[in-house]
């Protein structure tokens, strides 16, 4: 018998989580809402799609049932799943993807950091499950799944603000998804185009990998050397002594193993830094 083979491609749970977290990159850089257009697309109440991340929903935000009742909950889910047609879900999911690998670099899409991966692997495989596959991954997989809807602790409690919002018809959430918009771009309206960048990398990529610390690590050369250039055109002796301090500072950087949240807080306040430098420039020229 052979294993279920999980791919974040195929995961209807993670490929809803990707494209989400995609719209607030999406807008962070200023780029069209071609995530957002995706997801309207893919994901309306006509699919087999949507269909399926309700079944995916279900089982991740449930917590805190008796296990008997969660047993019963499956049940129901599970057969609510099995009733979806199959032969026009992978065809959605096909074109998706297809749609994904056109519009996106799908490797760097999916580099996202996804909460709680084995849940998500864990109901994908027991969606998939068949008579050809081995019985004790799905036994494995189930109680990985009936475990966490029997959990009540804090950590494994959903998002309420998120569980309400998947229940609101489309047209509220559209008006939902602008609303946050305009409220985030009001927020960082004063931000530069490299703060944006960063910030949306920051959000909708893992920082753990090597791409986004390569992207650090360049930046952090980049601003050392704009600063290095000052250094020798400022003829103020203190502000010298700081800039020089700074290119230190950035070297932290440069070297690091990872990358933790304090270097990427820091790299916006040097863009900051080298915007305010250039303006002195030009107002002393």
């Amino acid at each position: 018998m052979r294993k279920i083979k999980h791919t974040k491609f195929k995961n209807t749970g993670i490929l809803f989580e990707t494209l989400s977290k995609q719209v607030v990159s999406d807008v962070l850089s200023g780029n069209k809402q071609i995530s957002l257009q995706i997801i309207k697309k893919y994901f309306n109440e006509h699919t087999e799609l949507s269909k399926e991340l309700a079944c995916y929903n279900i089982l991740l935000e449930t917590v805190g049932k008796k296990p008997e009742s969660a047993i019963k909950l499956y049940d129901m889910v599970s057969e609510t799943r099995k009733s979806l047609d199959t032969k026009k879900l992978n065809a959605e999911k096909y074109k998706l993807i297809s749609e994904l690998q056109h519009r996106y670099n799908i490797n760097e899409l999916f580099s996202t950091r996804v909460r709680n991966y084995k849940l998500f692997a864990s109901v994908y495989k027991l969606f998939e499950y068949n008579e050809e596959n081995s019985p004790t991954e799905y036994i494995s997989s189930y109680e990985t799944i009936i475990e966490h809807m029997s959990n009540s602790s804090k950590q494994t409690i959903p998002d309420t603000i998120y569980t309400e919002y998947s229940k609101l018809d489309e047209d509220i959430k559209t008006l939902t998804y602008k609303l946050i918009f305009e409220k985030f771009n009001k927020k960082y309206k004063d931000f530069s185009i490299k703060q944006r960048v960063l910030l949306s990398k920051y959000i909708s990529e893992n920082t753990a990998l090597t791409n986004f610390k390569k992207f650090m690590i360049n930046e952090a050369d980049t601003v050392k050397e704009t600063l290095g250039r000052y250094v020798i055109n400022i003829p103020d002796t203190t502000m010298k002594i700081k800039l020089k301090e700074c290119m230190n500072l950035l070297g932290e950087i440069s070297t690091a193993k990872t990358i933790k949240d304090k270097h990427v807080s820091s790299m916006l306040k040097y863009y900051q830094l080298v915007d305010e430098l250039n303006n002195i420039t030009k107002g002393d020229a």
